[in-house]
């Protein structure tokens, strides 16, 4: 094994523990659409193995109506409200406190920065999510600490993801910096 060159971390459940504040926030946006549908824990983490908020709506809209066809985008075009619903409320929770980083994340992020690591975040979370949060924790510039971020709007293979865990790495099913962008060799890498 070579020397530590550079920290990976993905963000939900890493970084923060987020999915109450996204579950919190779906279900806020399905009241503002005037939907009827409340996703419960159990909901949620079977919904959680679909990759991407859009495409779990979707998912969770063909289950409560199998035979519903999507005529003239109509469809689409509600599974768009409901995003930019979820992800104002998402951002709401982040500004009020309800979402932080996990505790000793923040000092890990600079101790590795002072040290010279180079930090990415490899997630299928996305670009939205990911800077509110650490704009919050870090600050305006919390982009300059990072040498790489792979999101939901650059992770290869979006629809063949899952739900994404450092095992799944391994396998590449889930987004992976590019070792040649980091300019290291992966095992000297650490994928948090």
């Amino acid at each position: 094994m070579g020397s530590l060159k550079a920290l990976v971390f993905d963000i939900d459940g890493t970084l923060a523990d987020t999915e109450m504040a996204h579950l919190a926030a779906f279900n806020q946006a399905f009241t503002e659409e005037g939907l009827d549908w409340h996703w419960d824990v159990a909901t949620y983490n079977r919904l959680l193995e679909i990759s991407g908020g859009k495409e779990r709506m979707q998912h969770y809209w063909k289950q409560v109506h199998p035979d519903m066809k999507d005529l003239g985008g109509g469809l689409k075009d509600t599974i768009e409200r409901l995003r930019a619903f979820k992800i104002a409320a998402y951002e709401n929770a982040v500004q009020s406190g309800a979402v932080q980083l996990r505790p000793g994340v923040l000092s890990l992020i600079q101790q590795a920065h002072l040290a010279g690591l180079r930090l990415a975040i490899a997630t299928t979370t996305s670009p939205v999510n990911i800077a509110v949060l650490l704009r919050r924790a870090i600050g305006p510039e919390w982009k300059d600490l990072f040498t790489f971020i792979e999101d939901a709007s650059t992770a290869p293979r979006k629809n063949r993801i899952h739900r994404c865990t450092p095992r799944h790495w391994q396998g590449s099913v889930c987004p992976q910096p590019n070792a040649w962008l980091l300019k290291i060799h992966t095992k000297d890498c650490r994928l948090l």
